[in-house]
C-alpha cells in the first residue's frame, strides 16, 4: 500500500531552515573531529572507518532513502525502522520501494533481527503444539459447532464458513470455566467450597428413606443408612440433605482445555440454521409454545438479510437456545437402532456448543435487575428446560429462580397490565407466565422444595391459539397445517397447566408444601385428602378435548403406529403429545397415592401401633392397587415406546431422556415398595387382611421391565447407568425377600440368606424373620459386605455426578443396598 505524506504549508519554511542548519552543523563537526566516533545509524565499524578517511565533501550513498528525506531532498542515513532525521523531527518514516530499483542492499543487522524474531515465534508455536496438539485446532475452528453439518442428512455437505453476528468484537471465556483461586501475586488462596442441597418430602430421596428403613426392618438390620445428622433426632427427618465439599481449584483436564473459550458470536451456516429452526418449531416449540413462530422467523429473515449486524444480544442468545433444543432432540429418521448412539453423541456435542454461546451472551447480567424483558424470561425458561433435560438438571434451579424474578419484575402475572399490550404480545406474555408456573411445579416435585410461585398467584386465563387472534398464517398452503399444529400445541399446553394445578394441590395438602416442618397426618386424614384430590384428577381427565385424550399401552404397539410418511406428521405429533401427557398424568397419580404407601411402610417400621395399621389395611388397600397399576402402566409405556419402534418413532414419542428416566425410576421404586408391603403382610399374619389382585410375581416381572427400559434408554449415560445399578440391586433384595415368604416361585439353585425357616414358628413377640436374627451366615455376609462397601465409599465419597444425581438418590442409597445385594448374590452362587 502506498502512503503519501502531506505537510502543512505553514511549516515548509521551518522544515527547510531545520534541514539547512542540520547540514551546516554536520560539516563543521566533521571538520573539527575527523577521528572515528560511534554511529547511531546502525552502520558497521568498517563502514564508519572508511567514511572517516574520505574527503569531507563526499558523502556515503544509501541504498534507499525514506519518503520524507526524498521529498525534502535531504540526506537519509537509511536506519530502520526510522531514520535519525525522522526521529529528530517527529515524522513518520516510510521506505517506499520503487519498481525501478532492481538491486537493494539491506543491512546485515536488520536481517539478523528479523531472523531472531522469527525464531522466537517458531519456538513459541512449537512449545504450544507439543503441550496440547488439539489446542491449535480448537482455536482454528472455535467458531464452528461440532457436527453442525452432520445433522443435516446430507443436505449441507458443503464447506461454507459459519456466519458471525456483529454484536461486539471480543469473545468471552466459557461461562462454566472455573477460575484459579490464587491471584497473580500468589498471596490469596481459598479453601474447599461447601456445596449443600435440600431434598424434601416429595422427592425420590425422601421416599428412599422410607424404603431403606423398610428393607432394614425386613432384613433385621439394626443400623440402616442415615442420610444426615438430623436423622438422629427424635422426630424422623423426611427428606435428604447433602453437604459436600467442592475443590476450590480442580486439576485441569484435556476436556477443560478443549472448551476454555467459546466464540459466542459465531453462527451456523444458513441452511443448517433454517433446518434447526424447522426442527425446533415442530418439536420443542410445540411442547413449550412461548415463541410466536411468524414473528420470530420474520426477525430471523431480517437479521439474515442484514448479515446479523446490530442484532440484540438477548435475541441472539435466544436464537442459540432454539438451536440447542433443536439439536439435542434431533434424530435422524433413517437411523437404525445399532447406530443411534453416534447420532446422540453428535447431537449432544452440538447442542452443548449452542448452549454455551447462549450462556456467554446472557452472562448473568439480569441478576441486578437490568434489561428484563419477555424475551429474557423466555431465554431463561429455555435454558432451564435444556439443563433439566441433560446431565445438569440441578443447575435448572438457579435458572428458574432468575426467570421467576424477571417475570415478576415485568408483571407477567398481572392481567391488568397485560391488557395494555397488543393481542399477540399479550398472548406471548401469558404463555411465558404459565411456562414459569409449570417449570416451578416440576422442580418443586422433583427436588422436594417449596414452590416459588404460590397457587394463589395464578389468576390469568388459559392461553388460546394465535390463529384465534388473527396472528397466524392467514393465507397460503401452510395455513391449515399451522393451525392444526397450533390447536394441538395449545390443547397440550393447557392440559399440562391444569394438571399441574392438581399437582400443586397434592404437594400442598399431602406433603406439607415441602416445608419439612414436622408435617404429620394420620391415616384417616391422609386417605380422605387423597380421595378428594383423586376426584379432581377425574374431572381433569373428563375435561380434556377429544384429540388430547390419554392413551393406553396398546395404542403404541407397532401395528397401531402411524406410518413414517411426511403426510402423517400431525398424526405423529398428536400421538406424541398424548403419550407425554399420559406419562405426566400417571406420574402425578403415583405421587398422589404415595403417602398412603408411606403410611404402610411407616407401620412396617413401627409395628407397635396395631390400631392404625388395622385401620389402614381396611381403607388403604385401594390406594396401593392404584399405585401398583399406575407404576406398571408407566413402565409398560416407556418400554414399549423403546422396543416397538426405531428411528423416528423411538425418539419422537419419548422426548428428553431425563423425564423418561425420572418417570421409570420413580415407578419402579413405588412398585418395589408395594412388594415390601406384601412381604410384611405375609410375614406378620397367616391371614392378612389386605389382599391385592396383583400378584407379587407380576410386580417383580415389571421391575425387571423397568431395568430393561433403562438399558434401552441410553447406553452411554452415567446418570442412567447409576439409576439402573440401583434398581438392579433393589430388585435383587426385594426378590430375595419375596422368595423367603413364598410369594414368588423359588429357583432351583436358590440358597438365599433371606429364606425363612419353615421349622420355626411365629409366636407372639417373636421376630418374623428368625433366621435373619441369628448370627449365622447372613450376619457374616452382611458384615463383610458392609465393610467392603464402606471402604470403597471412604476412598471415593462422592460419585462423579455429584449433586446432579440428587433428584434420584444419594450416594449412600446405593451403598446401603449394596450390602444386602451382596448377601443375595452369595446365596445364589452357593
Amino acid at each position: 500500500m502506498i502512503r503519501q505524506n502531506t505537510y502543512p504549508t505553514d511549516r515548509s519554511d521551518e522544515l527547510h531552515s531545520a534541514l539547512h542548519s542540520s547540514r551546516s552543523q554536520l560539516r563543521r563537526h566533521s571538520a573539527l573531529e575527523p577521528e572515528w566516533t560511534p554511529s547511531k545509524n546502525g552502520t558497521s565499524a568498517a563502514d564508519q572507518l572508511s567514511e572517516s578517511t574520505d574527503p569531507p565533501s563526499k558523502r556515503r550513498r544509501v541504498a534507499l532513502a525514506c519518503t520524507v528525506c526524498r521529498g525534502r531532498k535531504s540526506r537519509c542515513d537509511g536506519a530502520r525502522p526510522k531514520c535519525s532525521l525522522c526521529i529528530e523531527l517527529g515524522f513518520e518514516c516510510v521506505y517506499q520501494q520503487s519498481s525501478s530499483y532492481s538491486n537493494i542492499i539491506v543491512g546485515k543487522e536488520y536481517l539478523s533481527s528479523i531472523e531472531d524474531r522469527l525464531k522466537l515465534v517458531e519456538g513459541r508455536l512449537s512449545a504450544l503444539e507439543s503441550r496440547d496438539p488439539a489446542v491449535v485446532a480448537q482455536h482454528a475452528d472455535a467458531g464452528a459447532a461440532p457436527g453442525s453439518a452432520a445433522l443435516t442428512n446430507g443436505t449441507s455437505g458443503h464447506t461454507a464458513q459459519p456466519d458471525t453476528a456483529c454484536v461486539r468484537d471480543d469473545s468471552v471465556d466459557d461461562a462454566e470455566t472455573t477460575e484459579d483461586p490464587i491471584d497473580g501475586m500468589g498471596a490469596v488462596t481459598f479453601a474447599d467450597e461447601e456445596d449443600c442441597a435440600f431434598f424434601g418430602p416429595s422427592s425420590n430421596i425422601a421416599f428412599l428413606r422410607n424404603v431403606s428403613r423398610a428393607v432394614a426392618r425386613l432384613t433385621n438390620d439394626s443400623q440402616p443408612w442415615k442420610p444426615s445428622p438430623a436423622e438422629r433426632n427424635s422426630v424422623p427427618y423426611t427428606g435428604g440433605f447433602v453437604n459436600a465439599s467442592r475443590p476450590a481449584s480442580p486439576a485441569p483436564t484435556h476436556h477443560d482445555h478443549m472448551h476454555e473459550k467459546v466464540n459466542i458470536y459465531a453462527l451456523p451456516t444458513d441452511s443448517v440454521a433454517r433446518q434447526l429452526l424447522a426442527w425446533y418449531f415442530s418439536n420443542t416449540g410445540v411442547l413449550f409454545p412461548y415463541i410466536h413462530e411468524p414473528s420470530f422467523m420474520a426477525t430471523f429473515e431480517q437479521m439474515s438479510k442484514d448479515e446479523f449486524r446490530g442484532v440484540r444480544r438477548t435475541w441472539l442468545a435466544l436464537l442459540n437456545m432454539v438451536f440447542a433444543h433443536a439439536a439435542v432432540h434431533a434424530r435422524d429418521t433413517s437411523t437404525t437402532p445399532g447406530s443411534v448412539d453416534s447420532t446422540i453423541f453428535r447431537a449432544d456435542a452440538e447442542s452443548e456448543m449452542y448452549y454455551k454461546r447462549a450462556y456467554g451472551l446472557f452472562n448473568e447480567k439480569p441478576q441486578n435487575g437490568a434489561g428484563a424483558s419477555v424475551e429474557l424470561v423466555i431465554l431463561l425458561l429455555l435454558m432451564g428446560q435444556y439443563l433439566q433435560g441433560t446431565q445438569k438438571s440441578v443447575q435448572t434451579w438457579k435458572m428458574h429462580g432468575l426467570a421467576v424474578r424477571a417475570a415478576f419484575q415485568i408483571g407477567l402475572h398481572s392481567s391488568d397490565l397485560g391488557r395494555e399490550f397488543p393481542a399477540i404480545e399479550q398472548e406471548v406474555r401469558k404463555r411465558t407466565w404459565f411456562g414459569c408456573i409449570m417449570l416451578d411445579r416440576t422442580l418443586s416435585m422433583t427436588f422436594g422444595r417449596p414452590a416459588s410461585i404460590p397457587d394463589s398467584y395464578v389468576q390469568l386465563e388459559l392461553p388460546v391459539a394465535f390463529s384465534v387472534l388473527n396472528g397466524g398464517i392467514t393465507a397460503g398452503d401452510r395455513k391449515e397445517s399451522w393451525d392444526r399444529k397450533e390447536s394441538l400445541s395449545v390443547a397440550f399446553f393447557n392440559g399440562t397447566a391444569t394438571l399441574y394445578k392438581v399437582l400443586c394441590t397434592t404437594i400442598d395438602t399431602l406433603y406439607g408444601q415441602n416445608l419439612a416442618c414436622s408435617f404429620q397426618a394420620n391415616a384417616v386424614d391422609t386417605v380422605a385428602l387423597v380421595y378428594k384430590i383423586e376426584n379432581q384428577l377425574s374431572e381433569w381427565q373428563r375435561a380434556l378435548p377429544a384429540h388430547m385424550r390419554l392413551i393406553a399401552t396398546q395404542d403404541i404397539m407397532p401395528d397401531r403406529l402411524p406410518s413414517a410418511e411426511t403426510s402423517t406428521d400431525n398424526a405423529w405429533r398428536q400421538l406424541r403429545l398424548r403419550f407425554i401427557l399420559t406419562l405426566r398424568y400417571t406420574n402425578v397419580r403415583i405421587l398422589l397415592h404415595r403417602p398412603v404407601l408411606v403410611k404402610f411402610l411407616e407401620g412396617l417400621n413401627n409395628p407397635v401401633d396395631n390400631q392404625d395399621i388395622s385401620l389402614l389395611q381396611q381403607i388403604g388397600t385401594i390406594h396401593i392397587q392404584i399405585a401398583i397399576r399406575s407404576a406398571k402402566e408407566i413402565i409398560c409405556l416407556v418400554l414399549n415406546a423403546l422396543q416397538s419402534a426405531s428411528g423416528r418413532a423411538k425418539w419422537g414419542l419419548l422426548g428428553a431422556w431425563w423425564f423418561s428416566l425420572y418417570y421409570t425410576f420413580n415407578a419402579a421404586l413405588v412398585l418395589g415398595a408395594c412388594v415390601l408391603v406384601q412381604v410384611d403382610q405375609k410375614a406378620s399374619s397367616n391371614d392378612p387382611s389386605m389382599s391385592l389382585p396383583d400378584s407379587t410375581e407380576d410386580m417383580t416381572l415389571h421391575l425387571g421391565m423397568a431395568i430393561e427400559a433403562l438399558r434401552h434408554l441410553d447406553n452411554d449415560n452415567r446418570m442412567i447407568a447409576r439409576c439402573r445399578d440401583y434398581l438392579e440391586q433393589f430388585v435383587q433384595v426385594v426378590h430375595a425377600l419375596a422368595i423367603g415368604q413364598g410369594l414368588v416361585p423359588q429357583p432351583n439353585d436358590w440358597q438365599g440368606p433371606f429364606r425363612q425357616s419353615q421349622a420355626q414358628g411365629q409366636g407372639q413377640g417373636q421376630n418374623p424373620y428368625p433366621q435373619m436374627a441369628q448370627a449365622g451366615d447372613y450376619a457374616l455376609l452382611h458384615t463383610s459386605a458392609a465393610g467392603m462397601f464402606n471402604g470403597m465409599i471412604q476412598s471415593n465419597k462422592q460419585s462423579p455426578l455429584g449433586m446432579e444425581l440428587g433428584e434420584f438418590m444419594l450416594d449412600g442409597d446405593l451403598e446401603f443396598l449394596s450390602s444386602h445385594s451382596f448377601a443375595y448374590n452369595r446365596g445364589v452362587t452357593q
